[in-house]
């Protein structure tokens, strides 16, 4: 399932920068990649979309490996989603490579420190299958 982004308009009126969060599954774990560039324009699309699992109980991972850019907004939703998950007992977790163009981003707003990041995919599935993951990295 891909959900398309383009075309959302900025609060301001201005076309959206566009982009897709694309939702797979990887042994039970639900998969929202980010592709392309994501603002204000996507975050509130972000959130639902982890509310929505989250009400489920489905664990989620984040991949930002193949965002272009992202801001403030996408960050503030990515912890939103965190105060979601940890209502239905679990943790976000986030895919992220340490040579991405988001990398910089995550590293200022501390999300790195605040949610359960990790550069490795495989291990971002194994944590998110877990209930109430201990915050770790790597």
């Amino acid at each position: 399932m891909v959900v398309q982004l383009d075309g959302v308009g900025n609060a301001d009126g201005r076309p959206g920068t566009g982009g897709e969060i694309v939702v797979g599954y990887h042994d039970a774990v639900v998969v929202l990649t980010l592709v392309g560039e994501h603002d204000l324009a996507t975050a509130n699309q972000l959130i639902a979309a982890i509310t929505h699992y989250a009400s489920r109980g489905r664990p989620v991972v984040v991949v930002l490996s193949e965002v272009e850019f992202i801001d403030s907004a996408i960050v503030t939703a990515l912890f939103n989603g965190e105060r979601q998950m940890l209502a239905y007992g679990r943790r976000l977790v986030i895919q992220n490579n340490t040579d991405s163009s988001v990398a910089r981003l995550l590293e200022i707003s501390r999300l790195q420190t605040k949610l359960v990041c990790t550069h490795s995919f495989r291990n971002a599935v194994r944590l998110a299958a877990e209930r109430r993951t201990v915050l770790t990295t790597g």
